[in-house]
Protein backbone atom coordinates (compact mmCIF):
# COMPACT_ATOMS: atom_id res chain seq x y z
CA UNK A 1 0.00 0.00 0.00
CA UNK A 2 1.50 3.20 -1.37
CA UNK A 3 1.96 6.09 1.49
CA UNK A 4 -0.90 8.42 0.05
CA UNK A 5 -2.85 5.31 0.99
CA UNK A 6 -2.05 5.20 4.30
CA UNK A 7 -2.25 8.78 4.67
CA UNK A 8 -5.79 8.80 3.33
CA UNK A 9 -7.07 5.76 5.56
CA UNK A 10 -5.27 7.25 8.67
CA UNK A 11 -6.97 10.83 7.88
CA UNK A 12 -10.51 9.36 7.07
CA UNK A 13 -10.08 7.45 10.64
CA UNK A 14 -9.30 10.86 12.19
CA UNK A 15 -12.28 12.50 10.77
CA UNK A 16 -14.86 9.25 11.80
CA UNK A 17 -16.07 11.40 14.45
CA UNK A 18 -16.92 13.83 11.47
CA UNK A 19 -18.86 11.40 9.50
CA UNK A 20 -21.06 9.92 12.31
CA UNK A 21 -21.97 13.62 13.10
CA UNK A 22 -22.91 14.61 9.43
CA UNK A 23 -24.98 11.29 8.86
CA UNK A 24 -26.98 12.33 11.67
CA UNK A 25 -27.75 16.02 9.92
CA UNK A 26 -27.91 13.91 7.13
CA UNK A 27 -31.23 11.80 8.67
CA UNK A 28 -32.66 14.15 10.33
CA UNK A 29 -33.50 16.24 7.03
CA UNK A 30 -36.34 14.73 5.66
CA UNK A 31 -36.54 13.88 2.16
CA UNK A 32 -39.12 11.20 1.78
CA UNK A 33 -40.07 10.25 -1.81
CA UNK A 34 -42.36 10.30 -3.49
CA UNK A 35 -43.86 13.16 -2.97
CA UNK A 36 -40.90 14.71 -1.18
CA UNK A 37 -38.26 16.78 -2.01
CA UNK A 38 -34.17 17.02 -1.61
CA UNK A 39 -33.79 20.56 -1.75
CA UNK A 40 -32.76 20.68 1.91
CA UNK A 41 -30.41 18.26 2.40
CA UNK A 42 -29.18 19.21 -1.10
CA UNK A 43 -28.36 22.43 0.26
CA UNK A 44 -26.73 20.88 3.41
CA UNK A 45 -24.55 18.87 0.97
CA UNK A 46 -23.41 21.25 -0.62
CA UNK A 47 -22.51 24.01 2.18
CA UNK A 48 -20.13 21.23 3.62
CA UNK A 49 -18.60 20.71 -0.05
CA UNK A 50 -18.24 24.06 -0.35
CA UNK A 51 -16.60 24.13 3.19
CA UNK A 52 -14.42 21.74 2.22
CA UNK A 53 -13.07 23.74 -0.90
CA UNK A 54 -15.14 21.40 -3.47
CA UNK A 55 -17.83 23.33 -5.23
CA UNK A 56 -20.33 21.72 -6.58
CA UNK A 57 -23.00 21.91 -9.76
CA UNK A 58 -26.61 21.85 -8.47
CA UNK A 59 -28.89 20.54 -11.22
CA UNK A 60 -32.54 20.91 -10.52
CA UNK A 61 -34.49 19.22 -13.66
CA UNK A 62 -37.56 19.07 -12.06
CA UNK A 63 -38.33 21.08 -8.73
CA UNK A 64 -37.15 19.64 -5.57
CA UNK A 65 -35.08 16.82 -7.45
CA UNK A 66 -31.58 18.23 -6.98
CA UNK A 67 -28.69 16.25 -7.85
CA UNK A 68 -25.43 17.14 -6.77
CA UNK A 69 -21.89 16.72 -8.94
CA UNK A 70 -19.10 17.55 -7.39
CA UNK A 71 -15.06 16.80 -9.27
CA UNK A 72 -11.77 16.02 -7.89
CA UNK A 73 -8.63 15.56 -10.05
CA UNK A 74 -7.18 16.06 -13.53
CA UNK A 75 -9.96 15.93 -16.11
CA UNK A 76 -7.52 13.67 -18.63
CA UNK A 77 -7.27 10.13 -17.60
CA UNK A 78 -9.70 7.86 -16.35
CA UNK A 79 -13.17 8.74 -14.40
CA UNK A 80 -14.40 7.34 -11.23
CA UNK A 81 -18.24 8.07 -9.87
CA UNK A 82 -19.03 8.02 -6.88
CA UNK A 83 -22.58 7.77 -6.66
CA UNK A 84 -25.17 7.59 -3.67
CA UNK A 85 -29.30 8.80 -4.01
CA UNK A 86 -30.58 11.34 -1.33
CA UNK A 87 -34.22 10.29 -1.03
CA UNK A 88 -35.43 7.70 1.02
CA UNK A 89 -39.06 5.83 1.53
CA UNK A 90 -41.59 6.81 3.55
CA UNK A 91 -41.48 6.68 7.28
CA UNK A 92 -44.77 5.67 7.50
CA UNK A 93 -46.77 5.79 10.88
CA UNK A 94 -44.10 7.55 13.57
CA UNK A 95 -46.02 5.49 16.52
CA UNK A 96 -44.58 2.47 14.98
CA UNK A 97 -41.01 3.41 14.95
CA UNK A 98 -39.16 2.85 18.75
CA UNK A 99 -37.63 5.94 18.17
CA UNK A 100 -38.64 8.87 16.03
CA UNK A 101 -37.35 8.33 12.35
CA UNK A 102 -36.15 11.35 11.88
CA UNK A 103 -34.20 11.43 15.30
CA UNK A 104 -30.67 10.24 14.49
CA UNK A 105 -30.33 8.49 17.51
CA UNK A 106 -26.44 7.56 18.38
CA UNK A 107 -27.64 4.65 20.45
CA UNK A 108 -26.14 0.64 20.76
CA UNK A 109 -23.31 1.30 18.25
CA UNK A 110 -26.09 2.27 15.71
CA UNK A 111 -27.59 5.47 14.15
CA UNK A 112 -30.98 5.11 13.56
CA UNK A 113 -33.75 6.64 11.63
CA UNK A 114 -35.18 6.55 7.55
CA UNK A 115 -32.30 6.57 5.36
CA UNK A 116 -29.87 5.58 8.06
CA UNK A 117 -28.80 2.85 6.14
CA UNK A 118 -30.21 3.30 3.00
CA UNK A 119 -28.58 5.26 2.06
CA UNK A 120 -27.39 8.54 4.11
CA UNK A 121 -24.90 6.43 5.71
CA UNK A 122 -23.72 5.49 2.73
CA UNK A 123 -23.71 8.88 1.01
CA UNK A 124 -21.62 10.45 4.19
CA UNK A 125 -19.18 7.75 4.07
CA UNK A 126 -18.46 8.79 0.53
CA UNK A 127 -18.23 12.37 1.83
CA UNK A 128 -15.69 11.10 4.11
CA UNK A 129 -13.98 9.84 1.29
CA UNK A 130 -13.82 12.89 -1.10
CA UNK A 131 -13.26 14.88 2.02
CA UNK A 132 -9.96 13.08 2.37
CA UNK A 133 -9.33 12.68 -1.20
CA UNK A 134 -9.43 16.28 -2.15
CA UNK A 135 -5.59 17.31 -1.53
CA UNK A 136 -4.53 13.59 -3.06
CA UNK A 137 -2.68 13.48 -6.28
CA UNK A 138 -4.41 10.75 -9.05
CA UNK A 139 -4.44 10.93 -12.68
CA UNK A 140 -7.59 11.19 -13.26
CA UNK A 141 -10.62 12.20 -12.05
CA UNK A 142 -13.29 11.36 -9.37
CA UNK A 143 -17.01 12.57 -9.48
CA UNK A 144 -19.26 12.49 -7.16
CA UNK A 145 -22.84 12.62 -8.04
CA UNK A 146 -25.69 12.67 -5.46
CA UNK A 147 -29.16 12.34 -7.20
CA UNK A 148 -32.56 12.63 -5.64
CA UNK A 149 -34.92 9.91 -7.04
CA UNK A 150 -33.46 6.61 -7.17
CA UNK A 151 -36.38 5.37 -4.74
CA UNK A 152 -38.99 6.09 -7.36
CA UNK A 153 -36.64 5.43 -10.65
CA UNK A 154 -34.00 7.47 -10.98
CA UNK A 155 -35.75 9.38 -14.11
CA UNK A 156 -34.75 13.22 -12.05
CA UNK A 157 -31.17 11.68 -11.05
CA UNK A 158 -29.02 9.44 -12.13
CA UNK A 159 -30.79 8.55 -15.94
CA UNK A 160 -31.34 12.32 -16.26
CA UNK A 161 -27.23 12.81 -15.36
CA UNK A 162 -26.27 10.08 -17.69
CA UNK A 163 -28.74 11.07 -20.41
CA UNK A 164 -28.82 14.67 -20.17
CA UNK A 165 -26.07 16.77 -18.30
CA UNK A 166 -22.92 14.49 -19.95
CA UNK A 167 -22.11 12.24 -17.19
CA UNK A 168 -19.46 9.73 -17.95
CA UNK A 169 -17.08 7.62 -16.22
CA UNK A 170 -14.74 4.23 -16.68
CA UNK A 171 -16.54 3.08 -13.51
CA UNK A 172 -19.21 3.60 -10.57
CA UNK A 173 -19.21 3.01 -7.17
CA UNK A 174 -22.59 3.07 -5.72
CA UNK A 175 -23.00 3.72 -1.53
CA UNK A 176 -26.06 1.00 -1.54
CA UNK A 177 -26.03 -1.05 1.50
CA UNK A 178 -24.49 -4.61 1.41
CA UNK A 179 -22.38 -4.50 4.50
CA UNK A 180 -17.96 -3.87 4.56
CA UNK A 181 -18.00 -8.11 3.34
CA UNK A 182 -20.15 -7.86 0.31
CA UNK A 183 -20.31 -5.95 -2.82
CA UNK A 184 -23.31 -6.75 -5.16
CA UNK A 185 -22.76 -6.92 -9.25
CA UNK A 186 -26.08 -8.03 -10.75
CA UNK A 187 -29.30 -7.30 -10.73
CA UNK A 188 -32.53 -8.71 -11.89
CA UNK A 189 -34.33 -6.05 -14.46
CA UNK A 190 -37.94 -4.21 -13.28
CA UNK A 191 -41.30 -4.28 -15.08
CA UNK A 192 -44.06 -1.57 -13.34
CA UNK A 193 -46.94 -1.96 -15.03
CA UNK A 194 -50.39 0.24 -14.35
CA UNK A 195 -53.50 -1.80 -15.70
CA UNK A 196 -56.61 0.31 -16.57
CA UNK A 197 -60.40 -1.04 -17.11
CA UNK A 198 -63.35 0.63 -18.29
CA UNK A 199 -66.48 -0.21 -17.42
CA UNK A 200 -69.84 0.68 -17.30
CA UNK A 201 -71.61 2.59 -14.06
CA UNK A 202 -75.12 1.35 -12.76
CA UNK A 203 -76.61 0.91 -9.11
CA UNK A 204 -75.11 -1.93 -7.76
CA UNK A 205 -78.31 -3.94 -6.86
CA UNK A 206 -78.62 -4.39 -10.47
CA UNK A 207 -75.21 -6.02 -11.07
CA UNK A 208 -73.82 -8.00 -12.77
CA UNK A 209 -77.34 -8.03 -15.02
CA UNK A 210 -77.05 -3.94 -15.85
CA UNK A 211 -73.53 -1.99 -15.87
CA UNK A 212 -70.12 -3.95 -16.17
CA UNK A 213 -67.89 -4.49 -12.96
CA UNK A 214 -64.13 -2.22 -13.97
CA UNK A 215 -63.08 -3.92 -10.93
CA UNK A 216 -63.63 -7.44 -11.86
CA UNK A 217 -62.39 -6.75 -15.54
CA UNK A 218 -59.37 -6.36 -13.89
CA UNK A 219 -59.48 -9.14 -11.11
CA UNK A 220 -60.31 -11.90 -13.91
CA UNK A 221 -57.23 -10.75 -16.22
CA UNK A 222 -55.00 -10.56 -12.79
CA UNK A 223 -54.63 -14.82 -12.90
CA UNK A 224 -53.10 -14.78 -16.41
CA UNK A 225 -50.31 -12.23 -15.36
CA UNK A 226 -49.42 -14.10 -11.90
CA UNK A 227 -48.60 -17.14 -13.95
CA UNK A 228 -45.57 -15.69 -15.16
CA UNK A 229 -43.85 -15.95 -11.82
CA UNK A 230 -41.72 -18.59 -10.80
CA UNK A 231 -40.00 -18.93 -14.22
CA UNK A 232 -36.43 -19.03 -14.85
CA UNK A 233 -34.17 -18.66 -18.09
CA UNK A 234 -31.09 -19.26 -18.93
CA UNK A 235 -28.41 -18.47 -16.32
CA UNK A 236 -25.31 -17.25 -17.51
CA UNK A 237 -22.53 -19.89 -16.79
CA UNK A 238 -19.73 -17.29 -15.87
CA UNK A 239 -22.34 -16.43 -13.14
CA UNK A 240 -23.22 -19.75 -11.57
CA UNK A 241 -20.78 -19.68 -8.96
CA UNK A 242 -21.52 -16.10 -7.60
CA UNK A 243 -24.84 -17.70 -8.28
CA UNK A 244 -24.87 -20.45 -5.46
CA UNK A 245 -22.50 -18.24 -3.30
CA UNK A 246 -25.73 -15.04 -3.15
CA UNK A 247 -28.15 -17.93 -2.22
CA UNK A 248 -26.26 -18.80 0.70
CA UNK A 249 -25.66 -15.09 1.71
CA UNK A 250 -29.40 -14.23 1.02
CA UNK A 251 -30.58 -17.12 3.49
CA UNK A 252 -29.09 -15.90 6.17
CA UNK A 253 -30.40 -12.75 5.68
CA UNK A 254 -34.32 -13.64 3.69
CA UNK A 255 -35.10 -17.24 4.66
CA UNK A 256 -33.60 -19.94 2.49
CA UNK A 257 -37.53 -19.49 0.39
CA UNK A 258 -36.69 -16.05 -0.42
CA UNK A 259 -33.44 -17.10 -2.14
CA UNK A 260 -35.76 -18.59 -5.24
CA UNK A 261 -35.68 -14.60 -6.14
CA UNK A 262 -32.33 -14.52 -7.14
CA UNK A 263 -33.32 -16.42 -10.69
CA UNK A 264 -36.71 -16.43 -10.84
CA UNK A 265 -39.23 -13.73 -12.21
CA UNK A 266 -41.39 -12.44 -9.16
CA UNK A 267 -44.80 -10.80 -8.90
CA UNK A 268 -46.27 -7.98 -6.91
CA UNK A 269 -49.81 -6.69 -6.87
CA UNK A 270 -48.88 -3.25 -5.53
CA UNK A 271 -51.66 -1.07 -6.19
CA UNK A 272 -55.23 -2.39 -6.43
CA UNK A 273 -57.79 0.51 -7.14
CA UNK A 274 -61.34 0.82 -8.10
CA UNK A 275 -65.22 1.94 -7.28
CA UNK A 276 -66.51 5.23 -5.50
CA UNK A 277 -69.34 3.80 -3.35
CA UNK A 278 -70.44 0.35 -2.53
CA UNK A 279 -73.68 1.09 -4.11
CA UNK A 280 -72.11 1.89 -7.45
CA UNK A 281 -71.19 -0.72 -10.29
CA UNK A 282 -67.24 1.00 -11.14
CA UNK A 283 -66.71 2.35 -14.25
CA UNK A 284 -62.28 2.37 -13.74
CA UNK A 285 -60.25 0.34 -12.05
CA UNK A 286 -56.41 0.20 -11.72
CA UNK A 287 -53.84 -2.10 -10.75
CA UNK A 288 -50.11 -1.32 -10.62
CA UNK A 289 -48.22 -4.73 -10.82
CA UNK A 290 -44.07 -5.02 -9.81
CA UNK A 291 -42.31 -8.14 -12.11
CA UNK A 292 -38.98 -8.40 -11.28
CA UNK A 293 -37.11 -10.36 -13.79
CA UNK A 294 -33.73 -12.35 -13.04
CA UNK A 295 -30.28 -12.53 -15.22
CA UNK A 296 -30.69 -15.01 -18.46
CA UNK A 297 -34.62 -13.60 -18.78
CA UNK A 298 -36.03 -10.51 -20.63
CA UNK A 299 -38.03 -7.90 -19.67
CA UNK A 300 -38.89 -6.99 -22.98
CA UNK A 301 -40.11 -10.81 -23.98
CA UNK A 302 -42.11 -10.29 -20.82
CA UNK A 303 -44.02 -7.15 -21.27
CA UNK A 304 -44.77 -8.43 -24.96
CA UNK A 305 -46.25 -11.24 -23.59
CA UNK A 306 -48.00 -9.62 -21.28
CA UNK A 307 -49.51 -6.84 -23.87
CA UNK A 308 -50.52 -9.59 -26.36
CA UNK A 309 -52.80 -11.14 -23.38
CA UNK A 310 -54.90 -8.22 -22.80
CA UNK A 311 -55.71 -7.75 -26.61
CA UNK A 312 -59.43 -7.79 -26.90
CA UNK A 313 -59.91 -7.51 -22.98
CA UNK A 314 -60.31 -3.74 -22.90
CA UNK A 315 -57.95 -3.36 -20.34
CA UNK A 316 -54.96 -1.46 -21.17
CA UNK A 317 -51.82 -1.64 -19.96
CA UNK A 318 -48.46 1.19 -19.26
CA UNK A 319 -45.17 0.85 -18.22
CA UNK A 320 -43.96 2.73 -15.22
CA UNK A 321 -40.58 1.45 -15.08
CA UNK A 322 -38.35 -0.12 -16.99
CA UNK A 323 -35.12 -2.07 -17.30
CA UNK A 324 -33.37 -5.41 -18.14
CA UNK A 325 -31.05 -7.44 -15.93
CA UNK A 326 -27.64 -6.19 -15.63
CA UNK A 327 -24.06 -7.23 -14.29
CA UNK A 328 -20.40 -6.57 -13.70
CA UNK A 329 -18.25 -9.04 -13.46
CA UNK A 330 -15.79 -9.08 -10.67
CA UNK A 331 -12.59 -8.47 -13.53
CA UNK A 332 -13.41 -4.97 -13.83
CA UNK A 333 -10.93 -2.47 -13.31
CA UNK A 334 -13.67 -1.12 -10.56
CA UNK A 335 -14.73 -4.23 -9.10
CA UNK A 336 -10.70 -5.29 -9.01
CA UNK A 337 -10.03 -1.79 -7.24
CA UNK A 338 -12.72 -2.32 -4.49
CA UNK A 339 -10.80 -5.69 -4.06
CA UNK A 340 -7.49 -3.82 -3.62
CA UNK A 341 -8.89 -1.02 -1.15
CA UNK A 342 -11.27 -2.98 0.95
CA UNK A 343 -8.05 -5.54 1.45
CA UNK A 344 -6.05 -2.85 2.35
CA UNK A 345 -8.07 -2.24 4.80
CA UNK A 346 -10.10 -4.99 6.34
CA UNK A 347 -7.59 -7.39 5.01
CA UNK A 348 -9.86 -8.96 2.84
CA UNK A 349 -11.92 -8.69 -0.43
CA UNK A 350 -15.22 -8.43 -0.44
CA UNK A 351 -17.77 -11.33 -1.92
CA UNK A 352 -18.97 -10.46 -5.49
CA UNK A 353 -22.81 -11.10 -5.20
CA UNK A 354 -26.27 -11.02 -7.11
CA UNK A 355 -29.21 -8.57 -5.37
CA UNK A 356 -32.54 -9.29 -6.01
CA UNK A 357 -33.71 -5.99 -5.77
CA UNK A 358 -32.83 -2.55 -8.06
CA UNK A 359 -30.85 0.39 -7.98
CA UNK A 360 -29.17 2.98 -9.81
CA UNK A 361 -26.88 0.50 -11.15
CA UNK A 362 -29.09 -0.55 -13.44
CA UNK A 363 -28.91 3.63 -15.55
CA UNK A 364 -24.98 3.33 -15.33
CA UNK A 365 -24.65 -0.31 -16.56
CA UNK A 366 -27.30 0.77 -19.89
CA UNK A 367 -24.55 3.21 -20.67
CA UNK A 368 -21.95 1.04 -20.79
CA UNK A 369 -20.26 2.14 -17.20
CA UNK A 370 -19.42 -1.27 -14.98
CA UNK A 371 -20.53 -0.65 -11.43
CA UNK A 372 -19.94 -2.18 -7.79
CA UNK A 373 -22.36 -1.55 -4.98
CA UNK A 374 -20.70 -1.51 -1.85
CA UNK A 375 -21.93 0.47 1.52
CA UNK A 376 -22.60 0.01 4.83
CA UNK A 377 -25.12 -2.32 6.13
CA UNK A 378 -28.22 -2.22 7.73
CA UNK A 379 -31.58 -3.09 9.49
CA UNK A 380 -35.26 -2.11 9.26
CA UNK A 381 -34.51 -0.77 5.22
CA UNK A 382 -37.69 0.29 3.99
CA UNK A 383 -39.38 -0.68 7.33
CA UNK A 384 -39.33 0.66 10.92
CA UNK A 385 -36.67 1.11 13.14
CA UNK A 386 -34.04 1.70 10.33
CA UNK A 387 -30.71 1.77 11.47
CA UNK A 388 -26.67 1.39 10.52
CA UNK A 389 -23.89 0.27 12.32
CA UNK A 390 -21.39 3.36 13.63
CA UNK A 391 -18.61 1.57 12.89
CA UNK A 392 -19.33 0.65 9.27
CA UNK A 393 -19.33 4.71 8.43
CA UNK A 394 -15.40 5.53 8.86
CA UNK A 395 -14.59 1.55 7.75
CA UNK A 396 -17.04 1.51 4.08
CA UNK A 397 -15.14 5.42 3.81
CA UNK A 398 -11.95 4.28 4.06
CA UNK A 399 -12.34 1.58 1.29
CA UNK A 400 -13.88 4.44 -0.71
CA UNK A 401 -10.48 5.86 -0.56
CA UNK A 402 -8.28 3.27 -1.28
CA UNK A 403 -10.80 1.92 -3.83
CA UNK A 404 -10.62 5.26 -5.72
CA UNK A 405 -6.41 5.13 -5.74
CA UNK A 406 -6.18 1.80 -6.93
CA UNK A 407 -8.43 2.30 -9.84
CA UNK A 408 -6.42 4.61 -11.37
CA UNK A 409 -2.97 2.48 -10.06
CA UNK A 410 -4.20 -0.72 -12.07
Amino acid sequence: MSATAHRLIDQVARDGDDIVALAQRLIRIPTENPLGSVTAAAAFVAETLEGWGIRPVWHEPSPGRVSLVASLGPDDGRTLILNGHLDVVPAGDPARWTRSPFSAEHADGWLWGRGAADMKGGVTALLGAVRALRNADFPGRIVLALVPDEETGGRWGSRWLLEQAGLVGDGCLIAEPSGPGVSTIGQRGALWLRLLASGVPAHGSLSPYVGRNAVLEIIGILPGILRVAGRSGAFPAELQGILAESKAWMATLAGEAATAALDHVTVNVGVLRGGTKVSVVPDEATAEIDIRVPIGCSAAGLRQEIEASLAGTGVSVETLDFSEPNYTMPEARVARALAIGATTVLGAPPAFLLQWATSDARHFRAAGIPVVQYGPSGKGIHGFDEAVPVEHLALCSQVYAATALAFFDL
